[in-house]
């Protein structure tokens, strides 16, 4: 023996190399991985480059549309306790995104138990098996802006601390989330951030929103599934509209450098009218379209100007938007022509 080691072949070099990078790695857990933020969200993960991304979907079909790699899909329902814990032991993350819930806000009045059932039980199970599994994970619960209910002309903009008044089953689940949170993160000792997100739009979002609700009847026009009509509600109302994908960044640069126990708002910081969406799309569509008013799409109630006070979101990260909004405007246009034109090859 010349006391010389043999070097190692490359392959074997390559495979450490491999496994010393996903060591390496954030595990992170996106919940409701295939659904329209959490998709993006996971799109946003694999391309900063440094999580391993797991999803947790309801089927086969979910596993197959999630944007992350076949083996990390995993199967499970929420409402199911062991199936849940299964779900965390699988993965033992590090870092946990819980997005999936019942997010229809006005329909949730169709079923105000079921909503209330879904979104409190699939957390409080995902709480309980982290208690378990993996308490020093850091949780980040997804809110929504829609806990702040109908607002007063001196709460604008919204602050973290202004009252909470639930105005739908959906927004109270969304408050009891928030509380059963707080509770386990003081009697478990668990990290967990809280985020109220205002309106967010942008390719992959179903129909039940504004701006995807619109974009799908021009894009019907244009294919000449309807008449070029667009039957529209009260366009003078001002909401916070973010791009889906700024969104999923804030909720990346949170779970990394928010304070647990802290909640946080997350918007633009301006308010946009509907028409100004209205237009945008319009801009955007590919023949001429007529506007009518539909007094059945009127709600006289809705509080009529909302915008986020972001000041304690952009002192944590330094985040803001950065997409512009009528090129967000523009790929929803483009989405929604892409998915009725493959309904309408597939149905021939």
């Amino acid at each position: 023996m010349n006391g010389i080691v043999p070097a190692p072949d490359s392959l074997t070099f390559e495979r450490s190399a491999a496994i010393i990078f996903e060591e390496a790695m954030k595990r992170a857990l996106i919940t409701g991985v295939a659904g329209f933020a959490g998709s993006h969200l996971a799109d946003h993960l694999r391309a900063i480059g440094q999580y391993d991304v797991f999803g947790i979907v309801q089927s086969p079909e979910d596993a197959a549309a999630a944007p992350i790699s076949p083996d990390r899909a995993i199967i499970a329902d929420l409402i199911d306790p062991v199936a849940t814990r299964k779900a965390i032991e699988r993965c033992e993350p590090e870092l946990v995104f819980h997005l999936a819930a019942m997010a229809w806000s006005a329909a949730s009045w169709n079923d105000p138990w079921g909503v209330m059932e879904n979104n409190v039980r699939a957390q409080t199970n995902i709480l309980e098996a982290l208690t378990v599994v993996a308490p020093q994970a850091r949780l980040l619960i997804v809110s929504s802006a829609e806990v702040y209910g109908k607002l007063k002309p001196n709460e604008i903009p919204v602050g973290e601390e202004t009252p909470l008044r639930p105005a739908t089953p959906y927004a109270a689940s969304k408050v009891a989330q928030e509380m059963m949170g707080i509770a386990f993160a003081e009697a478990k000792g668990l990290e967990i951030i809280r985020v109220r997100p205002f309106n967010h739009i942008g390719p992959r979002q179903k129909p039940g929103f504004v701006a995807t609700d619109f974009a799908k009847q021009i894009a019907s026009a244009e294919l000449g599934l309807k008449p070029p009509i667009i039957r529209v509600g009260n366009l003078d109302v001002e909401r916070d509209f973010t791009d889906v994908r700024d969104i999923a960044k804030a909720y990346r640069l949170i779970i990394e450098e928010g304070q647990p126990g802290d909640v946080y708002n997350i918007g633009s910081g301006r308010a946009i009218s509907v028409q100004k969406i209205l237009d945008g799309l319009l801009r955007a569509a590919q023949i001429e379209i007529e506007v009518e008013k539909d007094p059945a799409l009127q709600r006289p109630a809705e509080t009529p100007r909302v915008v986020a006070n972001i000041s304690r979101m952009r002192a944590v990260t330094s985040w803001s938007p950065e997409r512009d909004l009528m090129q967000t405007l523009a790929e929803v246009m483009d989405d929604w022509r892409d998915r009725l034109q493959e309904k309408t090859r597939v149905a021939t």
